[in-house]
């Protein structure tokens, strides 16, 4: 099996290069470009390290981080911002004209934009090519400088080891006068989409005799999800419950028990293949969609159409999804919604999300992002498993990729010694979590690794390519099958799919949030697409 980084989602211009003049809001001692001394020691450095995690992801990142501390004598004080990825980027920008914002954070391109636009975010480009400045070995210890022995510092840093695609998005913020982009972030935390499936329903034999399989293009969930409804209504299923051989129950109270062969005494529900007791159906669609703006912008792409661009040189990003291929996807897809065999949140009086309505069999497939799968978790009632997203056409297989990247901050002590021993140490946290660690903490967190040096890490390997079981839960599991997923489909070159990422700017979050109306509009409100975009076009006219 053939490996690719990514297929690469160009823009629609050509970047021919520009200077952008950015005023600066605060006094930052450091310029964009500044190289600190690479070889000044760093051990017992503290600096800050802002996220917009929550308390899982923050808890397994400090894991991490107390590896790097270990490792290198640097103290890092980690700061979880409130308010997830947006209230971490409203506290930098609200920082900036005081020069209180962090030495490290973790961003979205579009966060990365405003950061550029305040003039506080450092370019690493000269941090790339001097990092071969920092010494090897150092004498002592990691916390003590006058012990005895010898000290390692951290591997050299690759950064033609990532994953080709998540450096796309570092390196179209800001341009050079020869054309080509200024690093502006390492990639750190990264996920797609993905379906989840019950398969205890698809792999049961009466369902494979009953000719129903798992789809795989927007045809075959439009024809498969009407099988699955007459299949159930054949049954006379809805508000009951269907047994492992198709028998069907009126109540839970009239299902067969058993004794369980390993704990004598204790009886066991017999098999069920779906516990509909609850369902109702008006209120099941075969499949469910999580994310609004990721299924819009996604369609788009799968359709043939685009969504934003960003001009290289004035660097103004705009909308452009007023085209053919977006018009069609929404025609194609409300088939599909009013035929009941697709629903999104609000169609089970929801705002973000459906894993909690698929636990509960209001749907069979629920597509997601790849570090929420934990959330679709749903044994003993049913097992679980992962697919690919549903695909328009061969040629056109299309899945979003997200996440965040590293972000170094421009130094603001006043103290020059002090400044360039901050940076480095700063640089050394961008190395080991994006390189070193960084397949640890994809092990942990349920994101993906972001470099050949973290996919091929020992404990990631062992991680991935486990079996079942042996103890751990389903949700454990479901992030293993993700993981798969994405090494074993999205990353062959044979299965021919695009992870791809739109362009970040200022404005584009706003653009996203505003895209994420557009298949309720249609769904449900009944609109036509061209009406709905139309209305849209008018809300982003500083966008066009």
């Amino acid at each position: 099996m053939q490996k690719k980084a990514f297929s690469l989602l160009a823009f629609s211009a050509i970047a021919i290069g520009a200077g952008v003049g950015l005023s600066s809001c605060g006094a930052p001692s450091t310029g964009a470009d500044y190289l600190p001394d690479m070889g000044v020691d760093t051990r017992g450095v503290e600096i800050t390290f802002w996220t917009g995690f929550g308390d899982t992801v923050s808890g397994q990142l400090n894991q991490v981080i107390e590896d790097f501390e270990e490792a290198t004598g640097i103290v890092v004080n980690h700061e979880s911002i409130q308010g997830g990825y947006d209230g971490l980027a409203k506290q930098i920008n609200l920082s900036a004209s005081s020069d209180t914002y962090p030495n490290v954070a973790v961003g979205y391109p579009d966060h990365m934009a405003s950061y550029r636009d305040s003039d506080i975010i450092m370019r690493l480009d000269q941090f790339i090519e001097h990092d071969g400045d920092i010494p090897a070995t150092r004498e002592g210890t990691a916390t003590d400088p006058n012990g005895e022995g010898t000290f390692e510092e951290l591997p050299a840093f690759d950064y033609d080891d990532f994953f080709s695609d998540y450096k796309t998005e570092n390196e179209t913020l800001e341009y050079k006068e020869d054309g080509t982009g200024y690093v502006l972030g390492v990639p750190f935390n990264k996920s797609t989409e993905v379906m989840v499936y019950n398969a205890t329903f698809f792999e049961n034999p009466l369902i494979i005799e009953a000719g129903i399989k798992l789809p795989e293009t927007w045809d075959e969930v439009l024809t498969e999800g009407k099988e699955i409804i007459s299949w159930i209504k054949g049954k006379d299923g809805f508000g009951k419950i269907i047994m492992e051989d198709g028998t069907v129950y009126e109540d839970m109270k009239d299902v067969p028990t058993h004794e369980d062969p390993t704990h004598p005494g204790t009886m066991l529900t017999d098999p069920i293949l779906l516990n509909l007791d609850n369902v109702a159906e008006d209120s099941f669609y075969p499949l469910s969609y999580d994310s609004q703006a990721n299924f819009f912008i996604t369609a788009v792409r799968q359709w043939g159409g685009a969504y934003t661009e960003v001009d290289p040189v004035t660097l103004e990003g705009k909308i452009v999804f007023d085209n053919d291929g977006a018009k069609a996807a929404l025609t194609k897809l409300n088939e599909l919604y009013e035929a009941h065999v697709l629903g999104i949140p609000a169609s089970f009086g929801e705002s973000s999300y459906c894993s909690a309505h698929y636990k509960v069999n209001e749907s069979l497939m629920n597509v997601g992002s790849s570090a929420g799968v934990n959330n679709c978790a749903a044994a003993p009632a049913f097992d679980s498993k992962i697919a690919p997203v549903p695909y328009n056409s061969a040629d056109s297989k299309f899945v979003i990729s997200q996440g965040t990247n590293l972000i170094l901050f421009k130094a603001h002590s006043g103290d020059e010694e002090l400044n360039d021993k901050q940076l480095v140490a700063s640089w050394k946290l961008l190395k080991y979590l994006s390189q070193v660690g960084n397949g640890k903490f994809a092990m942990l967190s349920g994101y993906f690794p972001t470099c050949e040096m973290a996919q091929q890490d020992e404990g990631y390997q062992e991680f991935m390519n486990a079996e079942p079981g042996r103890g751990e839960t389903e949700a454990y599991t479901l992030q293993r099958y993700a993981a798969q997923v994405n090494n074993n489909v999205y990353m062959d070159e044979e299965e021919a799919w695009t992870k791809f990422v739109d362009p970040g700017f200022s404005g584009s979050s706003f653009i996203r949030q505003r895209v994420d109306t557009i298949t309720g509009q249609v769904f449900i409100d009944g609109k036509s697409p061209e009406e709905v975009i139309r209305t849209i076009y008018n809300d982003l006219r500083d966008y066009q």
